[in-house]
Order: structure tokens, then sequence, then C-alpha cells
């Protein structure tokens, strides 16, 4: 994120993040509206990924879009704004977590796949309904596992495996949101799917989780089987 472009979303007269915050800093309401409305969207998505809660997700968002406003005015500009919202985010997201770490609650209702998405084998599976069936099942089966999977998770690795392999972000990225040396953030990360993949297998392949896995879809973006290279 670092060597990022500062985001110039159209809607908003192509300004700058940076001026954005510059702004809000001064007071300007309308300038942090704008920036909320830019990274809202991204933000609650991080966030109901790695809190399996749409409520708590909304209460995260505030939370950070509140943090930093308060702090607008200490921003020099050493990373882009994208990436110090995330790292609000982050800290936010783990805060989150080890608050409800004695009694964890797993909302699997997160949101389906868009309308008009268009699944691989799609085509396939309209000829045969009976495979469609099967296979829509073992894939919803499968979504709901990660989703269980990810809650087994400590904290910080919950949000490192999100910001990687769900947000898409580099290295490079992440290590400016966390911190620590590169070395050290792939071995977190090794461990960390590591200890997801052996969740995921025994929660996807238990029939006391079945009903748990009943409920509507978990994210849907995410081939969890190419995940964690099964």
């Amino acid at each position: 994120m670092g060597g990022e472009r500062e985001a110039r979303d159209p809607r908003s007269g192509g300004v700058a993040d940076e001026t954005l915050l510059r702004q809000s800093a001064a007071g300007d309401n309308a300038a942090f509206r704008l920036l909320f409305d830019r990274y809202e969207p991204l933000l609650s998505r991080f966030f109901v990924r790695v809190l399996s809660s749409r409520e708590d997700a909304e209460e995260a968002v505030a939370d950070t879009f509140l943090k930093l406003w308060r702090s607008a005015s200490t921003f020099r500009a050493e990373a882009t704004v994208r990436t110090w919202l995330f790292r609000i985010a982050n800290h936010t997201a783990i805060d989150v977590l080890r608050r409800r770490q004695r009694q964890p609650v797993v909302d699997t209702s997160v949101p389906p796949v868009a309308d008009g998405e268009v699944r691989p084998g799609e085509d396939t599976e309209l000829a045969n309904p009976e495979a469609a069936l099967v296979a829509g099942y073992q894939r919803e089966r499968d979504h709901h596992a990660l989703r269980l999977a990810l809650a087994q998770l400590e904290p910080s690795e919950r949000t490192l495996v999100a910001l990687y392999y769900f947000e898409g972000c580099s290295y490079a990225q992440i290590r400016e949101i966390t911190g620590g040396s590169q070395a050290r953030l792939k071995s977190r990360l090794h461990r960390a799917r590591q200890r997801l993949k052996v969740h995921f297998v025994r929660l996807r392949d238990s029939d006391e989780d079945l009903e748990m896995l009943a409920h509507p879809s978990a994210d849907s973006t995410v081939d969890p089987r190419r995940l964690l290279g099964l």
C-alpha cells in the first residue's frame, strides 16, 4: 500500500485521499463523508469476513472511522490513507475478537454471491441438475466450514489471513499495516494457513457441524480448497 497512489474516486471529484483527510482534520464534515463513502464498503467487507457478524462489522466500521476522525490531524503521509485506515481497522478487529474470545459467537449469515456472478462450471451444472445439487451442497459446506475455521484462529492470525487471502494485500502492504519483518510475516502467515487447514478439514468432514453449516452461505467469492491447497 505504501507504493500505491492515493485513491481518487471520480464520484468525489477525483479528490485524493490525503486531501480529504487534511480537510477532515480542519473540520470539513463533507470531506470526511466523502472519505467514508469511499472506504466504507471495503472496510465492511473486511470486518464481516474477520468478525463473521454483520452487527459487529457495522460497529467496527463506525469505530474505525471515529478513530480516523479523531486522529486525522496526526497524519503525516508516511503511508497512504488506505494503509493507515487498514492499520486502525486491523487493531479494531483484533480488539473485538479478543473481547469475545471467552464466548465466541459465529454468525454464518454473511453476504451471498452478488447477483450476476458466474461460478465455475455453471453451464455444465445447468445441464445436469443432480450434479448441480451435489456440487452446490458441497460448495456451501466448504464455505461454511471455512467461515467456522477462521473463527478458530487467534485474533491476529485471523486478520492476517483476511488481509492476505481475502483482501489481496501484498507482504509489503501487510507489513505497513501490522509491522514486523517480511520473514516473520511469512512465517506467521504459513502457520496461520496450516492451522486454518486443520480446522477446515475437521469441520467440513464432521457430521456434528451439519446443522451449523445449513445456514445461508458464507463468503462464496473464495474457493476454500484452492486457498488451502486441498
